[in-house]
């Protein structure tokens, strides 16, 4: 089991897999602070636990899983939220899941409500989510590099006075 934050189990590791009926069921409807627990079904993080390559994801298969982690959650009323390399080809399995019980969905940086999301023009909603990333990175890179350069040549003029003072000092020494 992988902790995800307050009051959050991530499913991606076969040992929980195993053991799903007795957390689901075990765990308080919210935890200490108030705040409902919710189950992460991880669909990369998952399928890696299987061995299976990441390109399954978007499988059947893999969808069952889901579907059977959303059933536990109905019934227990626990959040549901997926996620895992949603893109386009996902919209299928998070209508599935969605049907049994599926609360959110998430990218990487952007986290859609599941019914909303559903009820509108997912495929936009997703169009932007990606272009969002896109930016997130770009910028970031952008900052992280910009600090980086900004620096290289205060760098280059304390290694050149650094090897000086060292050559001084040595002189230094040897004259005593």
């Amino acid at each position: 089991m992988q902790g995800g934050g307050m009051g959050v189990l991530s499913l991606s590791w076969q040992l929980t897999w195993n053991t799903r009926p007795l957390w689901c069921a075990a765990s308080p409807r919210r935890h200490f602070l108030g705040a409902p627990w919710r189950v992460v079904f991880g669909r990369v993080d998952f399928v890696g636990s299987l061995g299976w390559p990441r390109d399954s994801i978007n499988l059947q298969k893999t969808t069952d899983y889901a579907l059977e982690i959303a059933k536990l959650c109905k019934k227990a009323d626990k959040q549901l939220v997926m996620g895992g390399g949603v893109s386009i080809e996902s919209i299928d399995a998070i209508r599935q899941v969605q049907a049994i019980r599926l609360d959110r969905f998430e990218t990487r940086k952007v986290v859609f409500d599941a019914g909303k999301a559903l009820a509108l023009d997912i495929e936009e909603g997703l169009v932007d989510a990606v272009h969002f990333e896109l930016l997130w990175l770009l910028n970031k890179r952008d900052y992280y590099n910009g600090i980086g350069n900004e620096d290289a040549k205060r760098i280059g003029m304390l290694e050149a006075r650094w090897e000086e003072l060292k050559s001084w000092h040595k002189e230094g020494k040897n004259k005593k």
